[in-house]
């Protein structure tokens, strides 16, 4: 091979951290972490919960902290855990009360505030004077300073969480809501600690957005070693949603910075038992740690930001079949064709073979073996998408010694290139080293396994950092073992957890905690069987008004657990219905969607 550009990186330099048991950084392998969804002052519930991560090999345990009763109850739940003989690291999770967190220093091994609210409320920054930012500095310093000199003395951890939609109103004001405005925010913190001689910390730079996610670490990991602050970093897309999406969503973000080097720690926050997100998690690491298997030859998280690279055809719809989106074709097989029925294949590939309409996930196209080609069942598929073999246009493989002058000299309406793992760096160098090639450019990836978890993450993790770079024009997946079904929609919800292609509702859904005030798993898959047609909407769909209406800051309506048995209403970021009954909310929340004209009727 002729390329030059690496495909391996190695984990950006981290410093180590004890928390309980065990220690992260770079030296140290990266950790899995999960949270209960009990009421944390529910002892027994919540010990018999983390027992149930335990055995499903989780490494850190997290548990929500809203006051001094849940910070007492934590005595007694690592009580009970230690007498059982489990010594899993146990984290609190603060928000709004800074005297929790110095109580529950004594009985956690770490300890999580937001910087957002520790100890700012929205109202208290009024005034945009230099003399009143640095009063608000001076508050904020008085106000931290007692639980980082506690947990210097008692030896324990402390993560600065960063959510994108919770930043501090002194933030705001200087920053905007930014990417700059929440590395600013951690930067404010790190600085105290740093002033106290305190390094036990790691960070988090939390959005529901893969994009703003992947953005925020990028930076804050840059800034933090331009400083010589090698602080560890705890990898996550908050609120992630349900089932398959909420994996993809979570493996467009966590991947792409994995990959990249970057991560000590990692959360996959799906709304459901929280031990599920465990295996979502192994399979992240799996994948992605082949990327640090080899000696360091670049700075991983300094590539080329995607403006360096040109997307192969910036006004697609006149030189492509498949129009001005990002196409999405599938690669079929003989066991796909030979012997089935023509309405068995349409309905797997979203047609409804009634109405004959396709479906927002129906794929443009699919590839098939050529001497299928003329026969009655391929050409049946021909009638609602593009049907096409590999060798109708030119095939680039990585392992072609004149890859590059192939790709200058082809003068087809497109190419198909076969990226090798890892696929990421493949694909980045194709279009680094071919920034002037102007056809459009179907990229090719591969999955030869029958496990749909390992399918859906390692394929959004690869496409998904190839979309956040505004690379290529197509993809055509080649997953022989895995349903037709799975297989688009894995595309599909890579494509639209990218912001690339929108073709559902999205749905920003936290994964419960112990402050939850409804059943989210139930209030969620109904909500979402109600508004899934409404493609391009996001409704978030929150536990509880803590950090909440923060946490869906994406979102276009906000469904949140105000009080027990009540929810209140959202547009953006405004409270527009508050303390709606339960049973009368999800019928509330098609009425506010009536209200603002976004509502239709199911087809």
């Amino acid at each position: 091979m002729t390329s030059s550009f690496p495909k391996n990186t190695t984990r950006r330099y981290a410093h180590s951290v004890k928390i309980g048991n065990l220690y992260i950084g770079s030296d140290h392998t990266i950790k899995n972490q999960s949270m209960t969804t009990t009421p944390t002052a529910n002892v027994d519930a919540t010990v018999a919960q983390i027992c149930d991560l335990v055995e499903a090999q989780c490494d850190i345990v997290r548990v929500a902290v809203q006051g001094i009763k849940e910070a007492q109850a934590c005595e007694r739940i690592k009580e009970q855990l230690i007498n059982k003989g489990i010594y899993v690291p146990i984290v609190a999770d603060i928000h709004f009360f800074p005297q929790a967190a110095t109580h529950v220093v004594d009985f956690v091994d770490k300890v999580r505030i937001n910087p957002g609210n520790f100890v700012d409320k929205r109202n208290m920054f009024t005034g945009r004077s230099p003399a009143n930012y640095a009063d608000s500095l001076k508050r904020l310093e008085d106000k931290f300073t007692p639980l980082v000199e506690k947990c210097q003395r008692l030896q324990k951890a402390l993560r600065i969480g960063v959510n994108h939609g919770s930043l501090s109103e002194r933030i705001l004001q200087r920053y905007g809501d930014t990417i700059e405005g929440m590395v600013m925010s951690a930067l404010e913190y790190i600085t105290i600690c740093e002033k106290l001689g305190y390094r036990d910390v790691v960070f988090s730079m939390k959005s529901s957005n893969p994009k703003v996610m992947i953005a925020a670490y990028r930076q804050l990991a840059k800034d933090l070693d331009a400083r010589g602050w090698h602080y560890p970093l705890h990898l996550g897309v908050t609120e992630a949603g349900m089932g398959r999406d909420g994996i993809i969503k979570s493996a467009v973000g966590i991947g792409t910075l994995l990959a990249e080097g970057l991560g000590d720690t990692i959360r996959c926050s799906l709304t459901g038992c929280p031990t599920q997100e465990i295996p979502v998690c192994t399979a992240l690491l799996k994948h992605t740690t082949v990327y640090h298997d080899l000696p360091k030859q670049h700075n991983p998280f300094a590539l080329e930001n995607s403006e360096s690279f040109t997307r192969a055809a910036k006004n697609i719809t006149k030189t492509t079949p498949w129009g001005a989106v990002y196409g999405v074709f599938l690669k079929l097989y003989e066991h796909h064709l030979e012997g089935a029925s023509a309405e068995t294949l349409l309905e797997a590939l979203g047609i409804d073979t009634e109405t004959k309409k396709t479906s927002p996930t129906t794929p443009d196209g699919v590839v098939v073996p050529e001497h299928f080609l003329d026969t009655p069942i391929v050409e049946k598929l021909k009638n609602y998408i593009l049907v096409f073999h590999y060798y109708q246009v030119p095939c680039l493989y990585d392992d072609n010694e004149n890859l590059w002058d192939t790709a200058s000299t082809l003068t087809s309406p497109f190419v198909h290139y076969h990226a090798s793992p890892p696929f990421m760096h493949s694909v980045r160098n194709f279009f680094k080293k071919k920034k002037q090639q102007t056809q459009p450019v179907k990229l090719v990836f591969s999955q030869d396994t029958q496990d749909e978890c390992t399918a859906t993450v390692s394929i959004a993790t690869e496409f998904g950092a190839v979309l956040l770079d505004n690379l290529g024009d197509a993809v055509i997946l080649d997953l022989p073992y895995i349903p037709l079904q799975v297989s688009r929609e894995i595309a599909f919800s890579t494509l639209q957890s990218a912001g690339v292609r929108l073709v559902k509702t999205e749905y920003i859904s936290c994964p419960g905690c112990g402050r939850t005030l409804f059943n989210l798993p139930e209030v969620t898959k109904r909500i979402q069987e109600k508004t899934k047609h409404l493609v391009g909407l996001k409704i978030a769909v929150m536990g509880c008004i803590v950090n909440g209406p923060g946490e869906m800051a994406d979102a276009d309506f906000g469904f949140v657990g105000s009080k027990t048995g009540m929810v209140d209403l959202y547009v953006k970021h405004t409270c527009v219905k508050s303390h709606i009954p339960m049973e009368n909310a999800e019928e509330e929340l098609i009425h506010l969607l009536k209200e603002h004209g976004v509502w239709k009727n199911p087809e």
